[in-house]
């Protein structure tokens, strides 16, 4: 007879647990994880072997000659199955990135719910179910040839294909089983042998657990309810409640809501250290979380600086070490033809360090970013593979980028970069016996395989405090516990439908017999696994969650966290992790500081009230605006917002951009400037249009090979394209009766002028390039091209809205008038200055906005002279929303700044 006992927690099963495994002193017990074995045998005495489930179906395996294949081999065999396959519609996807990952996570599906692929095949109604249908058939059918199996389908293999002798086996700890292990686990266990789950029927959250009792009980196994019983632990006391619906606070347990993730985190981690303080042996405690992803990097940065060692079983690809971030820099340099942007990467990567300080170099090139290696000024050359190499040659010149790079000597003192660099020379050892050239892009593509395949902890130490999902806490035995981010789409984590098999498909699959767990199992699966890890607890437990995410955005309650109860006990209060930590604390809380500390404290206090100081741009003398040379772009800089124009002249910051990403709009309007220049150099009354387009064009070319030459012009290789683009509009522009008048003669062309602007005590001496002065009846005319329709305005009373570019250079040429022309629209655009902008139906009036100009400039001097430099924008926060100095200015924008708010 096979037993299936049910209790919600072990307590009870301890007789039938210890009677089972005297009557079998041989017999071997079955667990989720080998370090639930561990504690399984601490609490058993006279229990034989442990083993895992999935453990057990790869000896099977392998005794009948299968073999594991490599994480690495299953993307490759995909894209060869999907390359050979007559598809429907995966035709136009096969090829697209991510379509291989999104059918290995389907084929994962479909293995654990224990479908074989004619039963597939056998409902695919539609051409996308079809080639589902088509690809699972063919991945079992690869495996098989093969004999290999993978991590996921150990059980399902080794139930059709394992020879084994069912025995008695224990298995204990588990939370459900997937069909799959339902199949192996029938295949397995023979007379005498005893499952246990944590069940009661029609309890709160045990959805899956139902699932798999009915499951076992159709597979013949007997069905026992043990006797209710309370538990004198923790966690069973905390997991009974929630399944029955009560409210479980105040018992033993603590719920605390923390601001954000890292005060969650720091909050749990000094916890840790109090229950260590206490005697509590480190791998006694836990810290359970169901999202890795959003809290193991937290918790790093924080163990380190509490010096508080932790440990994960995580496994994170080695590409998203810094090791693999590096290497990966350089698989994109070669594949990129070692493009400015992707060479600076691999040569200021954080964790390389050169003989040569290549910080200056890499600003120096900024604005022409040139390709190559050469011109860095140092001999860095043999960074670049050969197009044909040989495998040990590449391997060199990997060595040689760690060791003079300064990477091998800081693995000495990084435990976390040596373990990388470990499994990084374990496999370019193998590499090193091949023979024979090869091409570099094969290298390069199987080092960025190699990256993405090979794993690493995410968290290493020799030893500490346990760091867990919950799959990882089944069946283990913790004194106390602390669970992280009970918070809605952080734990449990928000399930979707899968985009080729969706919830429709998965339900009209089940009424034909074919079932493949839906949305509602997959979420009831989470929550049994949860309330498994919490029944691991047996003191103290503690449960949180943050009021917002990673993102800053506000996240209300999850699921778990409002059927526990939620109500909030104040946490206790603990010695602070670190000497900084209770520094900033302190500060924040008004106590007493040491002076320098104190002095510190007063600053960003300042900062943080708007106190004036040099940190906020209040200088302690000031500028005289008349000992400067301006122009009009840093008039209206300063017009925009004064500490922005402080912190790009003055302190020379400046935002690092990746030139081969961004357009460079400057390069194309020089070469639109430059046409309609020469469009009218040598311009003679009853020059026809085609000849001005003619003059156009052939300036253009002539422009574009300057800057070719000089390298302000790097070409995309779309670059024609645009070319050709840029050439029509110039003849559209030249077309444009706007462009050039009929009452209107050229008189300069690209003119650079320097002249003098007076407002009231001020004397502004100002130099620009005028784009054109024409002579007009009513006077000179000074043009300025836009590329496009955009003109920058400057703030004067709160509002963005002052235009002063024309009325300067009105001043100063003594001109009557100005407009603006847009090249792209061909057309002159509205905002215009003098008497000619004028018109009956508008509130224009030059006199106002030559007075405006005039006052804006006053009110310059004047903060000027005092030293006044903080941050002045409008009230709409236009002139933040692009702002490159936000991390460096307290002058702060709502989220809603696009519409208008300010904070």
């Amino acid at each position: 007879m096979r037993t299936l006992l049910l209790h919600l927690h072990q307590d009870p099963l301890q007789d039938s647990l210890h009677a089972w495994a005297t009557s079998n002193p041989e017999g071997q017990a079955l667990t989720p994880s080998l370090q639930a074995g561990r504690d399984l045998r601490k609490a058993l005495s006279g229990l034989g072997k442990t083993v895992t489930l999935t453990q057990l179906a790869r000896i099977a395996l392998r005794g009948q000659g299968w073999r594991l294949l490599p994480a690495g081999d299953r993307q490759t065999l995909m894209q060869d199955l999907l390359a050979g396959l007559p598809l429907e519609y995966l035709v136009a996807q096969r090829e697209r990135p991510g379509t291989v990952e999104v059918l290995l996570g389907l084929i994962g599906e479909l293995i654990r719910a224990d479908l074989e692929p004619s039963q597939v095949m056998g409902v695919a109604a539609s051409p996308r179910e079809r080639d589902v249908a088509r690809v699972f058939e063919a991945w079992i059918q690869a495996m098989k040839d093969r004999h290999t199996f993978d991590a996921v389908s150990a059980e399902y293999f080794a139930a059709r294909h394992a020879l084994v002798t069912p025995h008695a086996y224990l298995a204990h700890g588990f939370a459900h089983f997937d069909a799959a292990q339902a199949h192996w686990l029938d295949s397995l266990l023979g007379e005498g042998s005893l499952v246990t789950l944590p069940y009661r029927e029609g309890g709160l959250g045990l959805q899956r657990t139902a699932l798999s009792v009915a499951d076992l009980e159709q597979r013949g196994f007997k069905v026992e309810h043990l006797s209710p019983s309370r538990s004198r632990l923790v966690g069973p006391q905390v997991v009974r409640d929630y399944v029955q619906g009560s409210t479980v606070t105040p018992l033993p347990l603590t719920c605390a809501q923390l601001p954000d993730i890292e005060a969650e985190v720091r909050a749990c981690l000094r916890q840790v250290r109090t229950w260590l303080a206490a005697g509590v042996p480190a791998e006694r405690i836990a810290v359970l979380t169901g999202n890795e992803d959003a809290y193991l990097g937290t918790l790093a940065d924080v163990a380190l600086e509490y010096h508080l060692p932790l440990i994960s079983g995580q496994q994170i690809p080695l590409r998203s070490t810094p090791l693999g971030s590096l290497l990966m820099a350089w698989i994109d340099a070669h594949e990129q033809g070692w493009r400015y942007s992707r060479t600076r990467r691999v040569l200021t990567h954080p964790l390389v360090h050169w003989p040569a300080d290549l910080s200056l170099s890499a600003r120096r090139l900024q604005r022409t970013a040139p390709a190559g290696l050469a011109v860095w000024g140092t001999d860095l050359e043999w960074l670049a593979l050969p197009e044909v190499t040989t495998w040990p040659d590449a391997i060199r010149v990997i060595e040689r980028l760690l060791v003079e790079g300064g990477v091998r000597q800081r693995a000495g003192a990084h435990p976390a970069l040596n373990a990388a660099l470990a499994v990084l020379v374990e496999e370019l050892s193998g590499w090193a016996g091949r023979s024979g050239e090869v091409d570099s892009v094969e290298i390069l593509a199987e080092l960025r395989e190699l990256l993405k395949t090979r794993t690493v902890l995410a968290l290493l130490s020799r030893s500490g405090v346990r760091v867990a999902n919950p799959l990882a806490a089944l069946g283990r035995s913790f004194a106390c516990m602390w669970v992280l981010g009970l918070s809605d789409g952080l734990f449990p984590r928000r399930t979707g439908d899968h985009p080729l098999v969706d919830q429709f498909t998965r339900q009209t699959w089940a009424a034909a017999g074919v079932n493949l767990p839906d949305l509602t199992v997959l979420a009831a699966a989470q929550e049994d696994l949860f309330l498994g890890a919490l029944a691991a607890c047996e003191q103290e437990l503690v449960v949180s969650r943050p009021r917002r995410d990673l993102g800053g955005r506000e996240v209300p309650a999850g699921t778990y966290w409002r059927r526990l109860g939620g109500d909030m006990v104040p946490l206790p209060s603990l010695d602070w992790g670190s000497e900084a930590e209770k520094l900033t604390q302190d500060a924040l809380a008004g106590r007493s500081l040491s002076h320098a500390i104190q002095l510190k404290v007063e600053t960003e206090q300042g900062r943080g009230e708007g106190v004036p100081s040099p940190h906020s741009g209040q200088l302690p003398q000031g500028i005289a605006v008349g000992e400067r040379t301006w122009s009009p772009s840093q008039l209206h800089s300063v017009g925009s917002c004064r500490f922005r124009w402080f912190a790009e002249r003055f302190l020379k910051l400046e935002e690092q951009v990746d030139p081969d990403e961004v357009e460079d709009r400057r390069a194309s309007g020089t070469l639109l400037h430059a046409g309609l220049e020469g469009a009218l150099t040598g311009w003679q009354a009853g020059d026809r249009t085609e000849t001005l387009i003619t003059r156009a064009k052939a300036a253009y070319e002539a422009k574009e090979r300057e800057l070719l030459a000089s390298g302000d012009l790097r070409p995309s290789p779309l670059w024609q394209v645009t070319k050709q683009e840029q050439l029509e509009t110039l003849e559209r522009a030249v077309q444009s009766a706007d462009f050039l008048p009929a009452a209107h003669t050229p008189l300069h062309l690209e003119d650079w002028r320097e002249f003098t602007v007076e407002a009231g005590q001020y004397r502004y001496q100002l130099r620009g390039i005028l784009d054109r002065v024409d002579e007009t009846p009513e006077g000179l005319m000074v043009t300025d091209y836009k590329s496009n329709r955009y003109v920058s305005h400057v703030n004067r009373s709160g509002k963005n809205d002052l235009e002063i570019q024309l009325p300067l250079y009105m001043l100063g040429l003594n001109a009557t008038n100005g407009r603006y022309f847009s090249i792209e629209q061909a057309q002159n655009l509205k905002d215009a200055a003098g008497p000619h902008a004028e018109s009956p139906r508008k509130k224009y009036k030059w006199s106002a906005h030559r007075d405006d100009v005039l006052g804006f400039l006053e009110e310059v001097g004047e903060a000027l002279g005092r030293g006044d430099l903080a941050p002045s924008p409008d009230v709409d926060g236009k002139a933040c929303q692009y702002c490159s100095f936000a991390a460096v200015c307290r002058h702060t924008v709502s989220l809603d700044a696009a519409e208008g708010g300010m904070a």
